[in-house]
């Protein structure tokens, strides 16, 4: 699977209980107007960066990372897709931590995040957010100089598409 999901596929999977919805982004405001259904939300500086600003920019400690996944419900073998604003710039930040981290359980990002998804009309519902269990995330990053990574890419068979 590509490290991009589709809207259409989105939809089409909001209903399995596996599958988390993330929502980053810095205005909770636009999370409370609108927000795709059983979506959390996180909050760019105060869940996704170590010190709450980005004037570091350094990557959660283990323990705030296996605090954070516990807080949304995710599991190790939960499959998460982040969108938000901004050209889903925030929502990145997400995906690449728990790739950082290694999550074993898939992690994409919404194609064209919150502004496809609203101008397909797709479904959206105001604070309906599934109330996190114990995920259990808590791990050690991975080395990412190693050939980690690069070894799971060549394993996905070259360019990334999104999954339709």
């Amino acid at each position: 699977m590509s490290a991009y999901v589709s809207t259409a596929w989105l939809e089409e999977h909001l209903h399995d209980p596996n599958v988390r919805v993330v929502e980053a982004s810095i205005a909770k405001e636009s999370y409370d107007a609108a927000h795709i259904p059983g979506a959390t939300w996180v909050d760019f500086h105060r869940d996704l960066l170590l010190h709450g600003d980005e004037s570091s920019g350094y990557v959660l400690t283990p323990e705030q990372y296996a605090g954070l996944m516990s807080s949304l419900g995710i599991a190790p073998d939960s499959v998460v897709v982040w969108y938000g604003d901004r050209h889903n710039s925030y929502a990145m930040r997400g995906f690449w931590m728990m790739d950082r981290y290694g999550h074993s359980g898939g992690v994409h990002v919404l194609e064209g995040g919150r502004g496809r998804w609203l101008a397909e009309r797709r479904a959206g519902r105001h604070a309906d957010a599934v109330s996190g269990a114990d995920g259990g995330c808590g791990r050690e990053p991975r080395d990412m100089a190693g050939g980690a990574r690069r070894d799971r890419r060549a394993g996905q068979g070259g360019a990334r598409r999104a999954v339709r």
